[in-house]
């Protein structure tokens, strides 16, 4: 956009502001249109283990409040059954982006969301797992991100390793909004696509996309053959 001498003054001022936080952004202007994102690992993992992920009852309020404030809020609830991370396989999905999402997550106060499908599936309400991004151990909430060590922010954000988990399984419902089929990826693995999705909503706000990054099913079997596989006895 150009800011033209003789412009109406509203005009003008708008013009300034959104040079401004173009300018301010970083780069990321352009970034949010074609974000690359590569993914480089998979594995099973059991949710009971896994410290990062939060208990079942504090799930969307962490979402919204961050860790700290809700598990302090669950100290003053009464004792429940979802109080535990159950015993449960989950997908482990490490990736690399070529944009810093710890940046766009607390500086830029952005949201930061992986959507998981089936390949050939479009509507992110069939994501079959939770959007939350994972950076050594902490999840990328929308302002509430800044825990970076030393050298891990020193390093390239092109180095930087993310990760999101996904259901192995999951029962049909096809009286959810939209209707939900079963699966069952250790039976039939299939091929999973995922992206990166977010912003800051407002006036001045963004949006960004990436492109879309493929899990092949031959790699969903072999972490499953891993998993089965006995490990080797080390003896006396």
């Amino acid at each position: 956009m150009r800011c033209r001498n003789g412009a109406p003054l509203a005009k003008l001022i708008r013009c300034v502001l959104l040079v401004s936080a173009g300018m301010g952004f970083g780069g990321y202007l352009g970034a949010r249109e074609s974000m690359q994102i590569t993914y480089t690992s998979i594995r099973v993992v059991d949710y009971h283990d896994q410290l990062e992920l939060p208990v079942p009852r504090l799930a969307g309020l962490e979402t919204l409040v961050g860790r700290q404030q809700a598990e302090s809020a669950l100290a003053s609830l009464p004792p429940g059954g979802d109080d535990e991370r159950p015993h449960r396989l989950l997908m482990r999905v490490d990736f690399r982006a070529d944009v810093d999402l710890a940046e766009l997550a607390y500086k830029k106060n952005s949201t930061v969301l992986a959507i998981s499908l089936f390949c050939g599936t479009d509507n992110p309400d069939l994501s079959i797992g939770p959007p939350t991004v994972y950076l050594q151990g902490q999840p990328l909430l929308q302002g509430k991100w800044g825990q970076a060590t030393q050298s891990e922010a020193s390093s390239s954000p092109g180095s930087r390793e993310y990760h999101f988990f996904f259901n192995v399984a999951r029962r049909e419902n096809f009286k959810s909004k939209p209707p939900q089929r079963g699966y069952d990826l250790r039976r039939n693995p299939e091929d999973i696509c995922f992206y990166l999705t977010g912003g800051n909503p407002g006036w001045l706000g963004f949006k960004f996309k990436s492109r879309v990054a493929t899990i092949p099913k031959s790699e969903i079997a072999e972490a499953f053959r891993k998993l089965d596989t006995p490990k080797p006895n080390p003896g006396p």
